[in-house]
């Protein structure tokens, strides 16, 4: 629209409140994703119809590889200039798990949950056998809801990350904030051990994004 059409001069008001400057200076949540493949199983043509979801039967973080390269994908996540943490004191689930298994180990009276599933485990990586049980245990000590498990088996992983977008930042500043998580994340991709190279990054405003531009080639 022309500057002088009242919506578009409204939204350039509207665009320096100090409610809305403050409000798009937090930036929104990008989830980090394995273990679900980004299908849409409802009715395509009803908006009421939702998907299911859809496991990524690939998704394995139990080798030796597989952990060492989960508990360091954050620091180099953060270390990027297009996301950060989602608060201050946030730490991703590997690392928290790591945390919870290095004061267990050391602990004097540790839990039953470390008893009875880690086998004594000081520290990721953990034992092939031990990561499922060992794992699920200490997401129901802390209610990490980041981490799902299915009959015995982590099963999906999630990372919270921000970005710097909100829904109706421009559509060029979307285009070059999903570009940047998917450049980085097919990099990623392409490094990571056979188990945990699924991953792939979810966002509100990416699905906002997307429609546009499919609104955009109609």
């Amino acid at each position: 629209l022309p500057d002088s059409n009242p919506y578009q001069m409204h939204r350039s008001w509207s665009e320096n409140l100090l409610s809305n400057v403050l409000a798009k200076g937090e930036g929104s949540e990008t989830l980090i994703i394995w273990g679900l493949t980004p299908a849409d199983t409802g009715d395509h043509l009803n908006p009421d119809s939702w998907t299911t979801l859809v496991l990524d039967e690939s998704f394995d973080p139990r080798s030796e590889s597989s952990q060492n390269y989960l508990i360091g994908f954050c620091d180099r996540l953060f270390e990027t200039n297009f996301a950060s943490k989602i608060s201050s004191n946030y730490v991703c689930p590997m690392n928290r798990f790591d945390e919870w298994l290095k004061e267990q180990s050391k602990s004097n009276a540790p839990s039953d949950a470390y008893l009875n599933n880690c086998d004594g485990a000081l520290s990721v990586p953990v034992s092939y056998e031990t990561f499922d049980p060992c794992m699920i245990a200490w997401t129901k000590v802390v209610n990490e809801t980041y981490v799902l498990e299915e009959k015995g088996e982590v099963k999906v992983m999630q990372i919270r990350s921000l970005s710097s977008v909100v829904f109706d930042s421009p559509f060029s500043d979307l285009r070059t904030d999903w570009n940047a998580y998917e450049d980085w994340l097919e990099n990623e991709r392409g490094t990571a051990p056979v188990g945990v190279n699924g991953v792939y990054s979810s966002s509100i405003e990416y699905w906002w994004f997307d429609t546009n531009g499919q609104m955009l080639k109609t």
